[in-house]
């Protein structure tokens, strides 16, 4: 009677869970094109989003890589951003997903298809324990969103960690 009950249970979770995934999967898909849609049509948002990201990127890269340097540990997040790039870059090339709708003012050409600056950001998030350049890293990721589906940020997001752990027995010297 037990074991019967445990396998409900189990399969009551596996129900669950499979229903909030797809609940959560219909959600993210109407938010791909809503969130693009929404900034094209309020062109200040857009515009104010766009700098946000070069400015940012480049200071906040400097600033972890300093630190990675000092401390010995600059292996990871070197390696994880340049690969990560380089990964995003090649998938753009094969893909050539069109751009969304970039509001009045913004011009961007090329592949949207995976964000690189959510990939090279989001590879150096687990480099960093300081909490102003974790905010920093995601406000890059979060700028993208005026020239970028949600998509192709969450894609950028799994190549840039996927890098950083692949890399981390390196930088542990565990390889």
């Amino acid at each position: 009677m037990r074991s019967e009950r445990t396998k409900q249970s189990e399969i009551d979770r596996q129900l669950a869970s499979a229903w909030l995934l797809a609940t959560a999967a219909a959600a993210f898909l109407a938010l791909n094109d809503a969130i693009p849609r929404a900034l094209a049509t309020h062109p200040a948002l857009a515009r104010a989003l766009h700098p946000i990201g070069y400015a940012v990127y480049l200071a906040v890269g400097l600033v972890v890589l300093e630190h990675a340097w000092r401390r010995k540990a600059w292996i990871r997040p070197l390696g994880a951003s340049a690969l990560a790039a380089a990964m995003a870059f090649l998938i753009k090339a094969v893909t050539l997903v069109p751009r969304p709708s970039i509001a009045a003012g913004l011009s961007y050409a090329g592949s949207s298809f995976p964000s690189a600056h959510a990939a090279v950001a989001a590879s150096l998030l687990p480099s960093t324990q300081n909490r102003w350049m974790q905010l920093a890293l995601i406000a890059i990721i979060i700028s993208r969103l005026c020239v970028h589906h949600p998509l192709d940020i969450v894609a950028g997001i799994a190549i840039g960690l996927g890098w950083n752990g692949i890399l981390q027995p390196y930088a542990a010297g565990k390889a």
